[in-house]
């Protein structure tokens, strides 16, 4: 199978969550279950240096997707993202303010597709 390379004029970030452990006896306000304490760390990657553009800790209990809707992201960016699938009205923002996303789904999704686009030819290169 031949592969065909091509390039993304687009910024690419990559959007993720994890969930940092931390001792509940010393770090009393960082309650995340019964006898654990936890923080999340939201962080946004520029694909292109493998830096991060946007970082956000919050205490462990937050949803993964709550903070995603602070992030700040500029129009025609591309996000990729894992967790943040089934945030509808997240993905909703994203479109709204014409940022590009790949997410990915869970296996037992249910959605029809209304509309197909066809990616503009001037925004993508082969190389």
């Amino acid at each position: 199978m031949k592969r065909t390379k091509f390039k993304i004029k687009s910024k690419i970030l990559l959007l993720g969550a994890t969930t940092i452990s931390l001792c509940l006896s010393l770090f009393d306000w960082a309650k995340y279950k019964t006898k654990k304490g936890a923080v999340k760390m939201y962080t946004l990657l520029d694909y292109d240096g493998y830096l991060p553009t946007y970082v956000n800790v919050t205490v462990g209990k937050k949803a993964n997707n709550n903070r995603a809707y602070d992030i700040p992201l500029s129009k025609g960016i591309v996000i990729v993202a894992d967790r943040f699938s089934n945030d509808f009205a997240l993905i909703n923002v994203w479109e709204s303010n014409q940022v590009y996303f790949v997410v990915k789904h869970k296996s037992n999704i249910k959605c029809n597709t209304i509309k197909e686009f066809v990616l503009p030819e001037q925004r993508h290169q082969h190389a």
